[in-house]
């Protein structure tokens, strides 16, 4: 018996990855220009992102798009460092830059979704773009994702972490590795969901069913308003898998922020559609499988079973790392491969005996 389970959880795992590659190769995103440029309102949330702030406000300075066709709109969330008075001085350089302090809390909504609610009903154009303050943008972003969204509801495109440790390099080939699945599943009518650091909708889809304010706390705000827009009301999305919108994001520095962090990735995607939910529990089986495979099979057998895992990883990896122009990332392959079974096996334990998670400097149960 299980036997059949450890060649059926590794069959399949070679199988899909491999449909996954094919879908790359077959049915690459091919980018789009607008022959009319739209003006846009871009939306950030900050809290205590000092450090990053002229990063982020730089890449947007330097977008090629006409700043005439440009605001941006940046929240303070109650930041308990400079923030505030750093983004008020670049808005007394840039008129296109407006700063609301953010001082009251709507019903039912916190952090990030509470700001977010408070903003966009701001926006003065029909196109919304959001990201974070803790990312550098490629300066063709604003224009390229723009295109996208046209005729679209909502779109969103990859982001990875980009930074100068090992363990910064071994968490953008994980965002990689995990990122790059939403292309051909939303390709196919199944989209998986949006990244909130990296995403544009139309500002009257968003108001159509009451915005934020309609809808439960979470702290994957991105992806209950890509569930509401896109998975309950049957919106148009795109998921954009182009270097020309693919945005690198800080790293955590440290393992304690590690776990926080996709502890709260994790309560979002447990609420996900059952094709992701499937997607993950397969995810979480591969390892059990592997080493069950040691008592069950010849060792010659199952070090074969390890070493397709390996080449499977890595054609994907090479695969999505040449659709996003980041092929210095597969010189980590091999280490990457120790860090994912670390993480594989320690974070199911983590999610199940931790109830808080901090994040920003907040405590959530």
């Amino acid at each position: 018996m299980w036997e059949y389970f450890v060649l059926m959880v590794i069959t399949l795992y070679i199988v899909i990855h491999f449909v996954y590659c094919l879908h790359f190769w077959i049915k690459p995103t091919q980018i789009k220009t607008n022959q009319s440029l739209s003006p846009v309102s871009i939306i950030l949330a900050v809290r205590n992102e000092e450090k990053n702030l002229p990063q982020i406000l730089n890449s947007l300075i330097f977008q090629d798009y006409p700043k005439d066709l440009m605001e941006v709109i940046i929240g303070n969330d109650q930041s308990e460092d400079q923030s505030l008075q750093t983004l008020l001085e670049w808005a007394e350089k840039y008129s296109w830059i407006k700063v609301i302090n953010i001082e009251k809390k709507l019903p039912n909504l916190k952090g990030k979704q509470n700001v977010l609610a408070q903003l966009i009903p701001l926006a003065s154009h029909e196109n919304i773009l959001i990201t974070d303050a803790d990312i550098s943008l490629p300066k063709t972003w604003v224009k390229t994702l723009l295109a996208h969204l046209e005729n679209q509801d909502m779109v969103s495109a990859p982001t990875i972490v980009q930074g100068n440790q090992l363990f910064h390099q071994l968490q953008g080939l994980d965002w990689l590795f995990s990122i790059s699945v939403i292309k051909p599943f939303s390709d196919w009518g199944f989209p998986i969901t949006a990244v909130g650091n990296n995403m544009g909708f139309k500002k009257s889809k968003y108001l159509e069913f009451g915005g934020y304010e309609s809808l439960n706390f979470s702290l994957t705000e991105d992806y209950v308003l890509f569930e509401k827009m896109i998975l309950k009301n049957h919106g148009k999305f795109e998921w954009v898998h182009l270097p020309e919108v693919l945005n690198i994001s800080e790293p955590v520095q440290d393992l304690k922020t590690f776990l926080h962090q996709r502890k709260r990735w994790y309560e979002g995607a447990k609420k996900g559609p059952w094709y992701a939910i499937l997607i993950f529990i397969h995810h979480v089986l591969i390892y059990p499988a592997l080493f069950l495979s040691f008592f069950i099979f010849p060792l010659q057998i199952s070090l074969i079973f390890w070493a397709t895992k390996w080449l499977t990883d890595f054609v994907w990896l090479w695969t999505a790392c040449m659709h996003l122009k980041k092929q210095s990332l597969l010189k980590y392959f091999i280490p990457f491969q120790i860090y994912f079974l670390m993480i594989t096996i320690l974070l199911p334990w983590y999610f199940w005996i931790s109830q808080k998670i901090e994040w920003k400097g907040r405590i959530y149960e």
